[in-house]
């Protein structure tokens, strides 16, 4: 992204999605944030951007914010493991029928919407550092016991 855009981040007032709406509103973006708060801390401050409280298993509430977008960043998710584990169904509910719906808003906004490259960019990251073998330990290191040599 390298000129303005109107950019919806859905989950943003989690902890990775407040610290993509500041680095987006530093760069002089429009960000709008939907976000149901499940996290408990509707606290967000700063200005630039616009809090919507929904949820994106609420295909209506979705399909409206992604009317005039140029960019999502869909980070909406279930916070925890353990509440995932302890709640399977609203889990799934949320991270399929969530990201169905903000597919399906992207598509039918009027826009040429384009989903973030976050992921693609955590890859690439990920491949990169992966492949440097300075981050591997030894194969005796007791960090990795499991690839010490068996002893007969």
């Amino acid at each position: 992204m390298t000129k303005s855009q109107s950019v919806l981040v859905t989950g943003g007032a989690g902890f990775i999605g407040s610290h993509l709406v500041e680095d987006l509103v530093s760069k002089d973006h429009k960000v709008t944030v939907l976000d149901n708060f499940s996290n408990k801390q509707p606290k967000m401050s700063g200005a630039g951007f616009e809090v919507i409280k929904g949820d994106v298993c609420d295909l209506k509430s979705v399909m409206e914010v992604t009317k005039a977008v140029d960019v999502v960043y869909h980070l909406a998710a279930v916070l925890g493991v353990e509440y995932a584990y302890q709640h399977p169904t609203e889990t799934l509910e949320v991270e399929i029928m969530g990201t169905r719906n903000v597919l399906e808003g992207m598509r039918k906004s009027k826009s040429d919407t384009d989903c973030g490259d976050m992921n693609r960019r955590l890859e690439q990251h990920a491949r990169a550092r992966l492949l440097q073998e300075s981050i591997w330990p030894e194969p005796a290191s007791p960090a990795m016991p499991f690839l010490q040599p068996r002893k007969n």
